[in-house]
């Protein structure tokens, strides 16, 4: 849940400057990198969506501005989380083979893991593919309530999709501003594949044909960037005035949170 909220609050940041006509401050930026660092300590993948501030648009940025945004601001953002994701995974990733419980005849071994993902590249991409198609990730993703695997109710599910694609469709694209449409949409999917092939690393039994351990919930943070980028690529464009927008959403979520409660509730207490 933390990662997820500090997830939007990067992804408004990231929003407000790009689409911002004037000068982006000091103040915003220091925002901007430090909200990057704090999501990318959560979960390391996630640094890769805070490196979307490195395209600021130069002509927001002054000259000094501009080599801090490129250079420094990154490092300064990778090298703490890199350094703390080191610290509390040396022994898992060291390259040791580790023995899954309960099942001794099959190892996990990150470095002739990821031997075999370079020499056979196209296997790897097969087996990602078939794991997307046929695994409960898109379950987890809207359905499941966090690690629990309870599956909320049907009508919250069909809210939450039906709110999600109005959000897809009332994306509007600015006029006169640069077009940011793929690298949301890039930067969205790198860290889903970066999360599903970590697991396939550090999780997975060497050469195994099934990524274990990923859950549908660890996409979420970087959902919104995702559907920003897909809505603001998509022709279609659902018309309603403001008014009518916060009305819709805020009702749609406000009956997908109470039902969710109260069905979360009867099943834990009942």
């Amino acid at each position: 849940s933390f990662a997820i909220g500090v997830a939007l609050l990067l992804f408004a940041q990231l929003v407000a400057v790009w689409l911002n006509d004037s000068a982006v401050t000091k103040q915003a930026l220091c925002y901007l990198f430090a909200t990057g660092i704090l999501l990318g300590l959560t979960k390391p993948n996630y640094i890769i969506i805070a490196l979307l501030a490195c395209f600021i648009p130069g002509k927001y940025l002054t000259k000094g501005q501009r080599l801090a945004v490129r250079v420094y601001l990154p490092l300064v953002m990778v090298v703490p989380v890199l350094l703390w994701n080191l610290a509390v995974r040396s022994l898992a990733v060291s390259g040791i083979t580790l023995q899954k419980v309960g099942d001794p005849g099959v190892s996990i071994n990150f470095t002739a893991q990821l031997v075999r993902i370079l020499f056979h590249p196209i296997s790897f991409m097969l087996i990602v593919f078939k794991n997307t198609l046929h695994s409960a990730w898109y379950e987890e993703l809207i359905g499941a309530f966090g690690p629990t695997f309870i599956i909320a109710p049907m009508h919250v599910i069909i809210i939450s999709s039906i709110l999600l694609a109005a959000a897809i469709a009332y994306v509007r694209q600015p006029k006169g501003k640069i077009s940011i449409d793929w690298l949301f949409l890039f930067f969205g999917i790198a860290t889903i594949l970066s999360i599903i092939t970590t697991f396939y690393l550090t999780y997975s039994a060497v050469g195994s044909s099934n990524i274990e351990g990923v859950q549908g919930r660890y996409f979420l943070p970087a959902l919104p960037f995702i559907l920003f980028g897909i809505g603001r690529l998509l022709p279609l464009r659902l018309v309603m005035t403001e008014s009518i927008a916060r009305l819709l959403f805020a009702s749609g979520t406000l009956i997908c949170l109470i039902s969710s409660i109260t069905f979360y509730y009867r099943i834990l207490y009942f």
